[in-house]
């Protein structure tokens, strides 16, 4: 790890907090300055600009703290006179003394403030690996040391599975497997995955296993309930679904839609079927312009999706009826997104435009995203990362539509300076190539993401690792158009890991998950972690 780029990023996390504490004080000077001139709202106003004006001067303090003891201390006060406008905040919100739409907001700052702050407070009593600045920087003698690596970034070949699990006749995906049948489709070249391990992984036609293989290797099961995009990427943050996210392969239920139309207010719905974005705008676009009706669909995944053209159903409008439709679904058919999917053109040649928004069911608080931005940590997140979570623990969200987009994505956060997660997903595996059975494209995308790949190599640094994964297969060359229940491959790759680690069957990509939270010394609930395997540094925990 360089250690001068770690002071830098240490230094920029710490500049960006201190502004946004300054930009708090200003919005509770406005804030205060609204109260009413009555003795009340004059007390609370006095009250308030002093506890709210406290936090950002003594962050200050506590950055130029001469001790640690100090530091603790000057972090306490920030902590309190946070927790004391909270009160006051819910004070003025009881009483009256201002709207609720002028609360909202910093109501929402405030407590993500004394959230950081807990976090970091605890952090720094207890001593942990991750030590919070001091006088703008890190512990310059020990920060070679602090984690095995200082930064992992994690790759999801979206529907990639690497055979199928025990239990896939359950899901009747029984004989599935998505790289099995695509490398017997033809020869694939694909000589940087296979360096890297994965014909280590199990045999596969044409993908020899390395002698001296530069990664680590193994597969991981899906312990969830399901075989979709939210439950695979849930999983790898340490959320186990015991009850799989609805999906209607024959379409939404009739009071489902009967109360879509009343409260969304749409003159109806067209479709109401199971069917590939694309295809269905070919297909009920020309009477979707004509009548105004909304384009209702699903897929394999658990989604309710709406299309329209953006010139016959505005763009405001249709994310207030897919918010409508948000609100709808809840309890058994609460699906894992609602998602807005807006288009153009004419007839024989829409196409859709990059507006889609999604609508997510929020994950559990307790997943590796937050835990790793509340202790200071970058959570850079490319393609639909940030939509399965509903930006949860966020902290950078890069926008790709595609496997080339978020590849160079990808290797632009390598090359910022950043420390903690990069989380990437590569879906023209399975939008493209999986659920329309299209086994030569799928090998062609292999082919590309394996040509990219020392673009990505070179990006990392000598802290970096790489960990690539999938989140369910999605055979192409297997009936229907459903993902299939399989095993995820898992490859770690990193310039100081270790290398050729056969890391086994792993129970659950929860594991995945656990290695990223041990490695930033955090822990998860539910994950075994391999990270004892693959860093020389690390002994076991």
């Amino acid at each position: 790890m360089d250690i001068d780029e770690t002071a830098k990023g240490g230094q920029r996390r710490a500049d960006e907090l201190e502004a946004r504490l300054v930009d708090f004080a200003v919005r509770i000077v406005k804030l205060s300055a609204r109260l009413p001139r009555t003795p009340a709202g004059k007390h609370v106003a006095g009250q308030i600009l002093r506890s709210g004006t406290s936090p950002a001067p003594n962050y200050g303090e506590a950055r130029g703290a001469e001790s640690h003891a100090d530091f603790v201390h000057k972090l306490r006060i920030v902590l309190k006179e946070l927790n004391e406008t909270s009160i006051w905040l819910r004070i003025i919100n009881g009483s009256q003394l201002l709207k609720k739409e002028l609360l909202s907001d910093i109501t929402k700052e405030n407590a993500e403030l004394c959230r950081i702050f807990t976090a970091s407070l605890k952090t720094a009593r207890n001593g942990s690996k991750i030590d919070k600045m001091r006088n703008d920087k890190w512990d310059m003698e020990n920060a070679s040391f602090k984690f095995p690596f200082n930064r992992i970034t994690l790759i999801v070949l979206d529907g990639a599975g690497i055979g199928a699990m025990p239990d896939a006749g359950d899901w009747g995906d029984a004989g599935s497997d998505t790289f099995g049948h695509i490398c017997e489709s033809r020869p694939l070249n694909l000589p940087n995955l296979r360096g890297l391990g994965l014909g280590n992984i199990r045999p596969l036609a044409g993908v020899e296993a390395s002698a001296n293989p530069r990664g680590s290797y193994g597969k991981c099961a899906l312990r969830s309930n399901g075989k979709d995009t939210t439950t695979g990427h849930w999983e790898m943050a340490g959320i186990i679904l015991e009850r799989a996210f609805p999906t209607y392969p024959n379409g939404f239920p009739k009071a489902i839609i009967d109360r879509f139309i009343t409260e969304a207010q749409v003159p109806g719905i067209l479709g109401n079927f199971a069917a590939s974005g694309t295809e269905i705008i070919k297909d009920l676009g020309e009477d979707h312009v004509k009548t105004g009706k909304p384009i209702v669909y699903t897929s394999a995944d658990s989604v309710f999706q709406i299309a329209a053209h953006e010139e016959v159903i505005p763009l405001e409008r249709l994310y207030k009826i897919s918010e409508t439709a948000r609100n709808i679904l809840r309890g058994e058919h609460e699906v894992g997104r609602v998602i807005a999917r807006p288009f153009l053109g004419q007839p024989g040649s829409f196409y859709r435009t990059e507006n889609r928004h999604d609508y997510a069911v929020p994950p559990p608080r307790a997943n590796l995203l937050p835990l790793l931005s509340e202790h200071g940590l970058d959570v850079v997140c490319i393609g639909k990362i940030a939509s399965i979570y509903d930006s949860a623990g966020v902290t950078q969200d890069l926008t790709a539509k595609n496997n080339e987009q978020s590849i160079d994505q990808t290797i632009r956060a390598l090359n910022d300076d950043t420390r903690g997660l990069i989380f990437s997903n590569l879906v023209d595996f399975d939008m493209l190539y999986g659920h329309r059975r299209d086994t030569e494209g799928y090998a062609r995308a292999l082919e590309h993401f394996d040509a990219r790949w020392p673009e990505i190599e070179t990006a990392m640094r000598a802290g970096d690792l790489m960990i690539i994964t999938a989140d369910h297969g999605n055979d192409p060359t297997y009936p229907g158009t459903d993902h299939t229940r399989e095993y995820a491959p898992l490859i770690v790759f990193g310039k100081s890991a270790r290398r050729g680690v056969d890391l086994g069957t792993r129970d659950s990509l929860s594991d995945i998950g656990q290695t990223i939270a041990e490695n930033f010394s955090l822990g998860l609930g539910a994950g075994q972690s391999f990270l004892c395997d693959i860093s020389p540094n690390v002994t076991g925990s």
